[in-house]
Formats: structure tokens, C-alpha cells, sequence
């Protein structure tokens, strides 16, 4: 769906489509169960940490970073719970008031997302730390696919040795 102006001439303002939560209306606070249920996909899909991050945190992580991935994953359930209710409670399958307002929701799992991102940038750092790879100051190089296709690629040490 699109967006699109009604009113004539001198009373012309836009009409957000219903599907996008981001509507850049400067009203944030009209959050649809369709748009709140996308984000809480897109966290769902966004939190946690690949294989070999997750045999990190689990086994060799300092303490300190244990505990923030530990807050991070207890909050991002804890999120995610509320936007379950919060989805449940706009479509009126419960009538059980989360006491947040979807647009906060939003913004919480928003966070949470960007939290998860910045998680795993740190375990990379503290793994490359851990087995005393300089960490690269030029983390991505141009790479050339054999069809001809440009594409960015992050430099990453090969897990099975030299």
C-alpha cells in the first residue's frame, strides 16, 4: 500500500499507509497488531548470537560480557513476552492491558535490536582478543563474485586453521 494526500489545495496532509509502522507522520503512536506482530518477528529474528559466538559466551567470555549477553537475552524474552500481550490485547484475543503503548513496544524491541547488533560486534572483538587476532582496521574489503556481481565481505580468520 502507499501513501497518499487528501484534502484540496489549502488543506492538503498526508494519509499513511496502515501496513508501515515507520510512517515519518511525525505520529508515531498509531501502532496496527499487523505492524507491533512484524516487529516482534523482526526481533525475534534479529536476537541471538551465531554458533561459534554462543560457544564463546558460554565457555570462555570474561565474566562482565557473561552478564551483559545474559541482561540482554533475559530483557529481549521479557520484550518479546510484551509484545506478545500487547499483540493480544489489540486484536482483543485477551483483555489483559500490557500497561505499555504499542509505539513504546515498538521502540523497546527497536533497541533491543540494535543492542543484539552491537552484542555480537563485542564478541567478535573479545574472541579476536581472546585468541590474540590484531583486531583489522579495515573490516570490510570489495569482493568480485565470479558473476560479476560486487559485493562487500567482512575479513574473518578461517575457523579450521592455516
Amino acid at each position: 500500500m502507499g501513501n497518499i494526500c487528501v484534502g484540496g489545495s489549502r488543506m492538503a496532509h498526508q494519509v499513511n499507509s496502515p501496513d508501515r509502522v515507520s510512517n515519518n507522520s511525525g505520529d508515531d503512536s498509531n501502532v496496527t497488531a499487523n505492524q507491533l506482530l512484524n516487529v516482534r518477528h523482526q526481533l525475534a529474528d534479529a536476537a541471538g548470537v551465531p554458533r561459534d559466538q554462543h560457544e564463546f559466551i558460554t565457555n570462555q567470555a570474561p565474566q562482565a560480557l557473561q552478564n551483559r549477553f545474559n541482561r540482554l537475552y533475559n530483557h529481549t524474552q521479557r520484550t518479546l513476552q510484551m509484545a506478545d500481550m500487547q499483540h493480544r490485547y489489540m486484536t482483543g484475543a485477551s483483555g489483559v492491558n500490557p500497561g505499555m503503548l504499542p509505539h513504546e513496544n515498538v521502540q523497546s524491541m527497536r533497541d533491543d535490536m540494535s543492542a543484539w547488533s552491537d552484542m555480537r560486534e563485542a564478541l567478535q572483538h573479545a574472541m579476536e582478543v581472546h585468541t590474540g587476532i590484531p583486531a583489522s582496521p579495515e573490516r570490510f574489503v570489495t569482493t568480485i563474485n565470479p558473476s560479476g556481481s560486487i559485493r562487500m565481505a567482512t575479513l574473518s580468520p578461517r575457523p579450521w586453521g592455516n
